[in-house]
């Protein structure tokens, strides 16, 4: 059994698949991979699904995925976040899972946060956290 797919249990150290449905996002999917790139948790990995995208959105997690061996893509030509989720969860390394949308991003602390949790109730199936929208101008509002 590999070991990462059960971590959290009996002090192993806790490993991450972060899920990234990818269609059509150019405008934001850089900025959400840099949100990962930038954690102060480094045992991640981030599966991109790009599925059906007719923009540039698979040029640039091509670009991302070359220079961080991190960052997985996975093609799929049936459009739908669903399917796209479905598809990464069957190639996830992990047993933990972060899904993150393309035109979203985290703070540089989130996965040592959310980490955290998990070590401090290891019989726990999921952790959880507050999200707040932010404008185009860096306006956040409805903040949860």
């Amino acid at each position: 059994m590999d070991q990462n797919r059960h971590p959290g249990r009996d002090d192993a150290a806790i490993f991450v698949s972060i899920i990234i449905p990818a269609r059509n996002i150019e405008s934001t999917i850089a900025e959400a991979l840099d949100s990962i790139l930038n954690q102060s948790f480094q045992n991640w990995e981030a599966l991109v699904v790009v599925n059906a995208s007719h923009d540039g959105t698979l040029a640039i997690v091509q670009q991302f995925a070359k220079t961080e061996p991190r960052i997985r893509l996975i093609e799929c030509a049936t459009p739908g976040v669903s399917a796209a989720r479905n598809l990464a969860i069957d190639r996830a390394q992990y047993e933990w899972v972060l899904f993150l949308d393309g035109d979203d991003w985290i703070p540089p602390d989130h996965l040592q946060k959310m980490t955290a949790a998990l070590k401090t109730n290891p019989q726990s199936s999921a952790v959880y956290c507050g999200w707040c929208w932010v404008s185009p101008d860096g306006y956040h509002f409805h903040q949860h």
